[in-house]
C-alpha cells in the first residue's frame, strides 16, 4: 500500500498603521498538510501556522523595501519536537532538532508554483 501526502504553504502578512509615528506588521506562514491513502481517500488533514524567524523577516524587508538581493534557493525542512524561537537559524537552533529521516541526501528544495489569491504552493 502506497500513501501520498500533499503539503501546501501560504504566506500572509498585515500592516497596522495608526495616527502616531509608528506602524508594524508581522508576516506569518501557514501550512495545510493532507495525507491520502493508496485508495485516494483523505486520511487526515492538519492546518497550522509556522514561525517566521527574524532572519527571514530581515530578508523580506531587505529585498522588498531596501533593494537587497533576492534569495532564490529555499529549502523545506521538518522539525522534531521542541519549541522554535524567532532568533533560530538552521545553523543554530538549540531548543529543537531537525527531522532528517527523509530519503533524499539533503533537504528538499522549495519549488514554488503559481502565486494566486494570496498563496503559493510547492
Amino acid at each position: 500500500m502506497k500513501a501520498k501526502a500533499r503539503v501546501s504553504g501560504m504566506f500572509g502578512g498585515s500592516l497596522v498603521a495608526g495616527t502616531g509615528v509608528s506602524s508594524g506588521g508581522r508576516p506569518r506562514g501557514r501550512f495545510l498538510v493532507e495525507c491520502y491513502g493508496a485508495d485516494g481517500r483523505l486520511k487526515w488533514r492538519e492546518d497550522f501556522h509556522n514561525l517566521i524567524t527574524e532572519e527571514a523577516e530581515d530578508d523580506l524587508l531587505s529585498v522588498h523595501l531596501a533593494g537587497g538581493t533576492q534569495t532564490t534557493t529555499w529549502f523545506v525542512g521538518l522539525k522534531n519536537t521542541g519549541a522554535p524561537a524567532a532568533g533560530d537559524t538552521m545553523a543554530s537552533h538549540v531548543s529543537w532538532t531537525e527531522n532528517v529521516t527523509y530519503s533524499d541526501a539533503t533537504r528538499r528544495t522549495w519549488t514554488p508554483g503559481a502565486v494566486a489569491a494570496g498563496s503559493v504552493d510547492n
